[in-house]
């Protein structure tokens, strides 16, 4: 919506609201809206769209204005990831109008409960903006079309289908009449609109903007400097905010002395928010936080104060012999039956990898803008879903949800992070100290530093069998770690069922890498009586500079610890019934107790601190109003050989998989809680994961002598779709070909959010004494099977995006812990990659159709993998530890 729009909100306590104002003005103008099915239970219907639609609103999705400009509507967040552009071409596709004409708007999560929600989900994450709404996308605008064609036909008098249209000009084809949009608006939104499930989409054969490299609409403000970010918003007499949280999770604020601070020049308030913060209210964001910073503030840290990075690690390590929380695939036997196939077989190879905690490091730091009073509450903040953030700020003010507003704004960055609402739950929180007065928070970077959601380390212990020849058999990968939903606070949206879909992003077979169950005499263990045994820590692999050969199995088997407490059901009602309508109780199973942190001292667990009263928000049920993407059973613990149509549910559920075909294999997970609130991160463990499988890939081959490209060929014998990205990569370096003096090569694959993805990476290593180790990306080629390509451009330039992204992490990121807090405070302790570091990236285009797979996340992971495979072939040293630093120069 338009920044005039927004100040208007800034009255509703004057007893208008912006509801009121939106059924007003529709009533004035009048039209009809089109009830467009957006998954289960949402949809617009009729009788309520006619009291709030306007004048030229063709449908929810388009309005046409006289003058013939088109306005497409759109809900989902763009992050610099392209998603306004692609979601616009969508419509605009079928629409049929021209695309110089369009412009784009973002209704308000309020208009969209007004209407009975007919825009759907407003959340972005996973690479599912398209994916998830390409179809009502496509049907909002071939309503529209057919709409507008059909009042031309009325005016003429002619049968519509003698009509047609090309770039919003209808043309009556036998007399050559012609007509354009917004001259047939109006008379359009006063038809009966056609049910969208009955109107035929075009095919991609006909295909005119969707697969074309149109331009983005939102880059001219970014590029000459006019884009308003959050930061920039700005009001007349707004006040500014700055805030400490305890620095370490789970403290609480002690003490603290407000009088310095209140008597500095420009100091309007000194607030204890909540039972953990701090902030300074001033006439200008400097003056906030000088006087914060020069405030004596005592923290009572609390019990994880005793963690140190030292502990988290060692914590891991030990999990990998652990008894696992959860075991989410097996076939070629049961559990134990394939743990001792593999652990006790002649030929093995093992390695144990370990990837760090992340940041997402957005170049704006956090900031939101609000204003509260008794009757109403409106925020401006980025956001990757503003109907949780208009929930949250409903939850927060006290109010009732329709006396609130949210207004979306650029962000600087998101990554995943901006799905969470904590900076906007403290702008309300202060806000209602100060009624009447717009307050813009805006967190520091020290301050975005040590409480962003952090991506949680994690460790992977893998084994693979050999067959006398050498081929691999069967293959053994457990992995310790945190989830990445562990909750921030009680205003984030809640995810029944990501907690156990993440653990294993990349790693459940496809149908086809499934072999016949019949070829194996299966016993379950849970009909033999028997409980698995969790087999002996599997021996480190030889020295990082040594090539791996296969080891003999363990002599004897460790002890095994007891199992992990089930977990707690979860707890009803919340704040999320405001958007949805009652109490939720989620079917989903919830993840184990969080660990009780470590005291390095003495290695005991120690009791934690109890949580802040605060309510807590239910899981929504499947039959709720929300996106179907956000709720799924839970992925099943199995006893026995997993069919292909198991696969095929578990790979729905996960939209990421392992296409290599093993004749055992067994997946598990060991939960280790981090102390510290865990969230999502650009590809999430799809990163890790994608790490550990890749690198241990290229361990076989060079265990048994093979070319990397001829076993990943052998173990996806009967996937063409990860066969095809990965030869066009090969064709495209050269691979079996001699590669430029000093230039060696790394390949990696994977499945991830829908796509199939081949990177090969080119790099040197200098060998000379004055430069020893110093590591030189040369290029990566990137081929990539998206099924339908909306706009190939876009696609580069996500390949691209993902590929910087990953390679930071690789390369520089790290976020470790000292006394529980943060260690990492600015950028000059958590690097990311510069522009002369980037290497050149060729990527390779190649829709197949038949699905729509996410671009924006899925490459990252291939960073990573490609680029140690890369540097072992060069120096003959394998990375298994992130990120790299000077791991090369010793």
């Amino acid at each position: 919506m338009s920044r005039e729009s927004s100040k208007g909100l800034a009255v509703a306590d004057k007893g208008l609201s912006r509801r009121d104002f939106m059924i007003g003005v529709g009533t004035a103008g009048g039209g009809l809206a089109i009830s467009v099915a957006v998954g289960t239970g949402l949809g617009l219907h009729t009788t309520d769209a006619q009291a709030v639609a306007e004048q030229g609103e063709i449908s929810a999705w388009v309005y046409i204005r006289p003058d013939d400009t088109v306005l497409i509507r759109i809900v989902r967040a763009e992050s610099g990831q392209g998603t306004l552009t692609g979601l616009a071409q969508l419509v605009a596709e079928e629409l049929e109008c021209d695309w110089v004409r369009v412009n784009v708007e973002y209704p308000t999560p309020s208009e969209s409960l007004a209407r009975n929600r007919p825009w759907g989900s407003f959340t972005t994450v996973g690479s599912r903006s398209i994916r998830d709404s390409q179809d009502y996308l496509r049907r909002g605008g071939a309503v529209a079309r057919t709409l507008l064609v059909q009042a031309a036909a009325r005016a003429w008098g002619v049968p519509i289908e003698e009509c047609t249209v090309h770039r919003g000009v209808i043309t009556h084809t036998p007399s050559n009449r012609k007509t354009v949009y917004g001259r047939v608006a109006y008379a359009a939104s006063l038809l009966t609109p056609p049910k969208p499930e009955s109107i035929q989409l075009k095919e991609p054969k006909n295909w005119k903007l969707l697969g074309q490299r149109m331009l983005r609409l939102d880059t001219f403000l970014k590029t000459n400097g006019g884009q308003d970010y959050a930061t920039d918003l700005n009001f007349k007499d707004i006040y500014h905010a700055a805030i400490k949280v305890c620095p370490v999770a789970g403290g609480r604020v002690k003490r603290f002395e407000p009088k310095e601070a209140q008597e500095r020049p420009g100091v309007q308030r000194v607030l204890r928010i909540g039972n953990n913060a701090v902030a300074v209210v001033a006439n200008s964001w400097w003056r906030a936080q000088s006087a914060l910073d020069q405030m004596s503030i005592e923290w009572d840290v609390g019990p994880n104060a005793n963690v140190q990075q030292s502990d988290i690690e060692a914590r891991l390590r030990a999990a990998l012999a652990d008894m696992p929380t959860s075991t989410v695939h097996h076939h070629g036997g049961a559990p134990a039956a394939v743990v001792k196939d593999i652990h006790e077989t002649e030929r093995r190879v093992d390695a144990v990898y370990s990837y760090p905690a992340q940041h997402h490091a957005t170049m704006e730091p956090m900031s939101a803008t609000a204003r509260w009073t008794r009757t109403g509450c409106i925020v401006w903040a980025p956001t990757q879903d503003a109907e949780a953030a208009l929930a949250a700020v409903a939850a927060v003010a006290e109010l009732p949800i329709d006396k609130c507003e949210f207004h979306r704004l650029v962000p600087g960055g998101s990554f995943g992070r901006r799905a969470y609402h904590d900076v906007i739950v403290q702008a309300v929180q202060i806000a209602r100290n100060l009624p009447g007065s717009v307050i813009k928070l805006a967190w520091s970077r020290e301050e975005d530093m040590l409480h962003g959601p952090i991506h949680p380390p994690s460790m992977a212990r893998l084994s693979a069998s050999l067959s006398r020849t050498g081929a691999p058999r069967g293959l053994h990968l457990r992995i310790a770690g945190s989830p990445i939903t562990l909750p921030r606070n009680p205003y984030d949206p809640p995810n029944a069922f990501a907690q156990q879909r993440a653990f294993y992003m990349g790693l459940l077979p496809e149908p086809t890498a499934l072999p016949d169950p019949s070829a194996f005499d299966v016993k379950d263990s849970a009909k033999d009586g028997k409980t698995p045994v969790a087999p002996d820590a599997a021996p480190v692999a030889p020295t990082p500079s040594a090539t791996p050969i296969p080891v003999p199995p363990p002599q004897s088997a460790a002890p095994t610890t007891a199992q992990e407490p089930p977990a707690e059901p979860p707890k009803k009602g919340g704040f999320f019934s405001f958007l949805f309508g009652g109490k939720k109780e989620s079917p989903a199973e919830t993840p184990a107790p969080p660990q009780a942190p470590v005291s390095a001292a003495t290695a005991s667990a120690e009791t934690p601190a109890a949580p802040a009263q605060t309510p807590v928000p239910a899981a929504p049920a499947q039959a709720s109003n929300i996106d179907a993407s956000q709720v799924a059973a839970p992925l099943p613990r199995t006893t026995g050989p997993v069919t292909a149509a198991q696969a095929s549910a578990l790979l729905t559920r996960n939209d990421s998989a392992c296409g290599y075909r093993f004749d055992q294999l067994l997946i598990d997970h060991v939960q280790r809680d981090l102390h510290v609130p865990t969230g999502w991160w650009r590809g999430a463990h799809l990163n890790p994961n994608t790490f550990y499988l890749e690198s241990f890939i290229d361990e076989i081959a060079a265990a048994t002598s093979q070319d990397p490209l001829g076993l990943r060929r052998t173990l996806l014998a009967g996937n063409p779709r990860r066969l095809a990205v990965l030869e066009a990569v090969a064709r495209q370096v050269g691979w079996g070909k001699p590669a430029p003096a000093g230039v060696h090569r790394g390949l990696a694959q994977v499945m991830g959010m829908g796509s199939y993805l081949a990177a090969c990476a080119e790099v040197s290593v200098s060998q000379e004494a004055s430069t020893k180790g110093r590591l030189k990306i040369h290029r990566f080629v990137v081929a990539i099977d998206c099924g339908h390509a909306v706009n190939p451009q876009q696609i580069e330039a996500q390949i691209e995006s993902s590929l910087a992204f990953g390679l930071s992490a690789a390369l520089y990121g790290k976020i470790s812990f000292q006394n529980g807090a943060v260690q990492q405070q600015n950028l000059d302790r958590y690097h990311v990659l510069r522009l002369a570091d980037m290497p050149p990236v060729q990527t390779l285009v190649m829709p197949s159709g038949g699905f729509w797979g996410g671009v924006s996340e899925p490459a990252t992971a291939l960073a990573a993998p490609a680029l140690c495979n890369a540097i072992f072939a060069a120096t003959g040293k394998r990375i298994r530890e992130l990120p790299l630093n000077n791991q090369l120069s010793t």
